[in-house]
């Protein structure tokens, strides 16, 4: 499975042991797991995708996740792809 590339896991369980770590310090630790990114480069070549998340949407999804609103959310891996990969894990 793409998703599950090496990169993706060590991410996600650094992710979780920060969390362990701060757990009731009320800091929050994350992981963002962007997919493909519609950049003038990738739009050329890969027209054929139906919705390509922007670099804008990712900075929105990073800013929601360093907010107040995202407090309860803590050790997660959440992947930000617009909807490309359609699977729970």
């Amino acid at each position: 499975m793409r998703f599950l590339n090496r990169g993706f896991i060590q991410q996600m369980s650094v992710s979780r042991s920060l969390a362990e770590l701060t757990g009731g310090t009320k800091v929050t630790v994350n992981t963002v797991l962007p997919g493909s990114t519609l950049t003038e480069g990738v739009e050329k070549m890969l027209q054929s995708y139906e919705r390509l998340i922007r670099p804008g949407e990712i900075a929105e999804f990073v800013a929601f996740l360093s907010s107040p609103l995202s407090a309860a959310i803590n050790g997660a891996a959440l992947r930000a792809d617009g909807g490309l990969v359609r699977s729970v894990f």
